[in-house]
């Protein structure tokens, strides 16, 4: 635990220290934005009753003036939320792209720091001391993980942001309507959810790395009979290396199969 918490640190760190002015106002337009969004859908949710209202009339008293009115002005609030959820996500994609562009070039720096730096990342598969993971396809890393982590990143923090102004928001509508234990019964759900989510998730997780690990292994055994394809065509080891694949492809699958048990 205590490594993932500096691991996390040194992430945010990259993330949020480096273009901090472009990332601290892209993430204050972020919050305005949810926050204007929940009200907008605080206010489409009320309309469906004023529907009601109309068509619930009888045929003498209805009022189809009111009726269309009312369909004008829903639509009206219908393309203010296309707009707004239009916006978030381009501040979304924004932050991701800055993100990653940060985050690659940070791995660059160390991946690229000296002469022996990419040999030894390639090269020497040294298990970590302190949590004893492999590092195992480097190029993988950088490419594909680090735009997943910043990928996620980006749809994370929006939801963090807002979160709070929406919890004490209902908190404090709870305890008006249920007393203090209405926020109590919220806060114990919420930590027995954490607890139970936590112990169902911890085997998918492992699984998951694993299996990521062996698709780049099998990414790589591929990228390598491309590489010396003029080789193996001169020492015909096609069905050497028909075999190997064939055993990597089995490695693979295995474990894709333990994580659909555990999901």
């Amino acid at each position: 635990m205590l490594i993932t918490l500096k691991q996390l640190k040194v992430l945010c760190d990259i993330l949020f220290l480096k273009n901090w002015k472009v990332i601290t106002l892209l993430i204050l337009g972020q919050l305005c934005t949810a926050l204007l969004n929940e009200v907008v859908i605080y206010v489409v949710g009320i309309i469906p009753s004023k529907f009601y209202l109309i068509l619930d009339a009888v045929p003498a008293e209805r009022s189809y003036t009111q009726l269309t009115t009312l369909v004008i002005y829903s639509l009206c609030w219908i393309l203010i939320i296309s707009l707004m959820n239009s916006f978030k996500t381009l501040i979304t994609g924004i932050i991701f792209v800055s993100w990653r562009d940060v985050l690659t070039l940070s791995l660059h720096k160390d991946y690229y720091a000296n002469t022996l730096s990419t040999y030894r990342a390639n090269q020497i598969a040294a298990a970590d001391p302190h949590t004893n993971v492999v590092n195992d396809n480097p190029d993988q890393r950088i490419a594909s993980d680090a735009k997943a982590v910043c990928d996620d990143m980006s749809q994370l923090v929006p939801v963090l942001v807002v979160s709070p102004f929406i919890i004490g928001y209902y908190s404090y509508q709870s305890n008006a309507i249920a007393g203090y234990r209405g926020p109590l019964a919220v806060v114990g759900f919420f930590v027995l959810a954490t607890i139970i989510n936590l112990l169902l998730m911890r085997p998918v997780a492992r699984w998951t790395y694993e299996l990521e690990r062996q698709e780049g292994n099998f990414r790589y055994c591929h990228m390598l009979t491309r590489v010396h394809c003029e080789s193996s065509a001169f020492y015909n080891v096609n069905k050497l290396e028909e075999e190997n694949m064939a055993k990597g492809l089995r490695q693979l699958l295995s474990v894709q199969e333990q994580l659909v048990y555990s999901k």
